[in-house]
């Protein structure tokens, strides 16, 4: 324990404010490092490596048990399963898109690496090697860049499904800019709780040594 470097205890009482002192200076440094700590792991949070919003979606998707009827994972935990497809677009897809379109997740899913095997004609699956129950290596799926090239030569169909594309890229950029803002305001928020905190503690701490 670090010892109070200062002028020597006159009496009990003072030795015993020493004592104290020391305590909480203990206990100050280690609320220092634990911040330190929790500043670090939001600081890994919001690097490029975060899962991209889509991703999260679906994980919570899989997550929630309300949802284990119209969709779960296979019994290996190595596909996605839609086992209702209607029910899917009317009761899953409105909560976590502003734009519930089936055709859309789809597009989402196969730029996304998924693979997609229809079981029957009201339920599907999806594929990816890297998506798995533990999503132990859910980090390793990107999405597909998509490159904007005009071509004269192609239709305007092919063209505005290329505008389209690059749209919903864009978008998902924004939701990720989106995420670390609300992040940084959040660390902002929580460094002025915990500097009221410690400036009271180290009044504390002074009434302590006089």
């Amino acid at each position: 324990m670090t010892e109070f470097i200062g002028c020597p205890p006159e009496n009990e009482h003072s030795q015993l404010n020493i004592i104290e002192f020391n305590v909480q200076y203990k206990i100050l440094f280690d609320k220092f490092s634990l911040l330190d700590y929790q500043i670090f792991i939001i600081k890994y949070q919001m690097s490029e490596t975060k899962v991209p919003t889509f991703l999260m979606k679906l994980k919570s998707m899989l997550n929630d048990e309300a949802n284990g009827h119209i969709i779960s994972w296979d019994e290996k935990g190595s596909k996605l399963i839609i086992h209702q497809i209607k029910l899917f677009k009317e009761i899953v897809l409105p909560q976590y898109f502003k734009q519930p379109n089936y055709s859309s997740f789809q597009k989402q899913m196969n730029n996304y690496g998924f693979k997609n095997f229809r079981i029957s004609a009201k339920s599907t699956e999806f594929y990816n090697e890297n998506w798995t129950s533990d999503y132990q290596q859910i980090d390793k799926i990107k999405r597909r860049k998509t490159e904007f090239v005009l071509d004269t030569d192609s239709s305007f169909l092919s063209q505005l499904k290329i505008l389209q594309s690059s749209q919903n890229q864009l978008m998902e950029n924004l939701q990720h800019i989106d995420y670390k803002q609300r992040i940084l305001s959040q660390i902002i928020y929580e460094l002025h709780l915990k500097s009221q905190k410690y400036l009271e503690l180290f009044q504390q701490l002074l009434e302590l040594q006089l």
